[in-house]
């Protein structure tokens, strides 16, 4: 739609020259007012990729997170353990010792072990059960929780949490790209319309300089009155002023696009006013599949969507193993034993298997109660956060759609405005010439193809703002892709002087 409409009014479109190579930075630092070639968006996207604190920061918060999921896996670790114990004095002398590993899994709370106990003395009938062979015997079994502590326990509890943790600072950092993201977007398309509303000011300003020389030979040759000049005169100083405030406001422009465009050790890089491209790169084609569909693919990839289903893993989590420990502990062991002897006498040489059963139940059990309601709540209070969350992209997909639209449509308008306005000066200065109109009517005409140029680079500016706020609440923006302009230039300047 817009492109037929630029191409319609037959505007300068240049070749691809936004699609050499960007702005290089160490140029800008060597000599911040030498020739450099234009800064694009992919420039300043790739230096907010690269080196922007706040990103660097959310990868450290990875970082942080899989530390966390390994001091998690840190509860399944191999356990050394060893016991023992001497009577040295008393009607009987002996020793025993007890050393073995114990090996926690994930498969449904089972704890494997295994180890060597041997005894040496006179052991007391009362301390049978630690009396051994000579070389003492070999132990190994597995306890199982056959309730509590089956499908989950606090520490396959900490580990499931912690790798979401993983995912979730992960999506900080999807978050903090896709923010940043358009946040440079907007204070690079903030500087270029800057850019371009001082080359419009400077334009005003060259064209009453040019034909004041030429006004004060016609004045000294008689041809004309001082008035005249004086009117010329008066629209040079309004015109410097112009320029002053467009430059302050591209320098204002220049210092916020730094904060994203940084050098290879993350300094803040000022572009400097040379870097300003030459053209707007033409609108970006409305989006054209349905607006449900945008929207169902705006809440699939919305990391802050996704962030919230991450929160209700983990206090779904915490739901599961409240309900396990409201359940009664009831552990059973399987150990076997096998002595270590040669001596076919010895009356503790036969293997033996051994098993066992451990109950425990807490009767109030308000501790797991407590936090069955909490989890609960949580889930809740997610859920519904979740609902309003979804709306809210649904609606900001909806709204960047009408502001996408409706800037696309601006962008025609300004441009159709500023043909009319140019033709209207142009008239006007031929009619000038022929002594049919005056000079305060020429400026008022110049004046007016000034505003009309400043509309249109408000219009593409606004255009490019709201096709970046669009990548932004569709979450495509995480696609760095997604970010590239046409390569096709749409140039808003004035025409030469006449």
């Amino acid at each position: 739609m817009i492109r037929a409409a630029v191409m319609g009014l037959a505007l300068a479109l240049a070749s691809p020259a936004l699609a050499a190579p960007g702005l290089r930075l160490e140029d800008v630092e060597r000599n911040p007012d030498a020739h450099v070639d234009a800064l694009s968006l992919g420039t300043v996207l790739d230096a907010v990729d690269a080196h922007h604190p706040n990103l660097q920061a959310a990868q450290a918060g990875v970082d942080a997170a899989r530390g966390e999921q390994t001091s998690a896996e840190g509860g399944f670790d191999l356990v050394l353990g060893a016991t023992g114990k001497a009577v040295p004095f008393g009607k009987d002398v002996w020793l025993y010792t007890d050393t073995g590993l114990r090996q926690p899994t994930t498969l449904w709370g089972a704890e494997v072990f295994g180890g060597w106990r041997r005894s040496g003395g006179d052991v007391p009938l009362y301390e049978g059960d630690k009396i051994t062979t000579g070389n003492g015997e070999l132990t190994a079994g597995v306890t199982v929780p056959l309730w509590q502590g089956g499908p989950i326990d606090a520490r396959r509890a900490k580990l499931r949490q912690a790798g979401v943790k993983v995912d979730l600072a992960q999506l900080d950092v999807d978050s903090a790209r896709l923010k940043l993201r358009a946040s440079a977007a907007k204070a690079y398309w903030k500087w270029v319309a800057a850019g371009h509303t001082l080359r419009i000011s400077q334009g005003l300003l060259d064209m009453a300089e040019l034909r004041n020389e030429q006004l004060e030979a016609r004045v000294r040759d008689g041809d004309l009155a001082d008035i005249e000049l004086i009117e010329n005169q008066r629209a040079i100083l309004k015109r410097r002023s112009e320029l002053v405030k467009a430059r302050q406001k591209l320098n204002e422009a220049a210092l916020d696009l730094s904060l994203f465009l940084r050098d290879g050790e993350g300094r803040p890089v000022v572009p400097p006013p040379g870097a300003v491209p030459d053209h707007f790169p033409e609108p970006e084609p409305d989006p054209v599949r349905p607006l449900a569909e945008d929207q169902a693919a705006a809440r699939a990839r919305q990391p802050m969507l996704a962030k919230l289903e991450a929160y209700r893993a983990v206090a779904a989590v915490d739901r599961d193993l409240a309900d396990n420990e409201l359940a009664p502990q009831i552990d059973l062991t399987v150990a076997g034993i096998q002595p270590l002897t040669a001596d076919a006498d010895d009356p503790y040489r036969k293997t033996e298997l051994e098993a066992g059963l451990k109950f425990k139940l807490p009767l109030q059990r308000r501790k797991a109660q407590g936090a069955r309601a909490s989890a609960e709540a949580a889930l809740r209070r997610i859920d519904a956060e979740l609902t309003f969350a979804g709306q809210a992209v649904d609606a900001g997909v909806a709204q960047a759609r009408v502001e996408l639209e409706a800037a696309t449509q601006r962008v025609g308008i300004a441009l159709q405005e500023l043909d009319v306005a140019r033709k209207v000066e142009l008239a006007e200065k031929t009619r000038l010439s022929l002594g049919e109109s005056t000079l305060l009517i020429v400026n008022l005409r110049e004046q007016k193809t000034a505003d009309a140029a400043n509309r249109v680079v408000s219009a593409l500016a606004d255009h490019h703002l709201a096709y970046a706020a669009w990548l932004t609440v569709t979450a495509m923006g995480l696609d760095r892709a997604e970010w590239a302009p046409s390569t096709r230039v749409v140039d808003p300047g004035l025409p030469a002087a006449q």
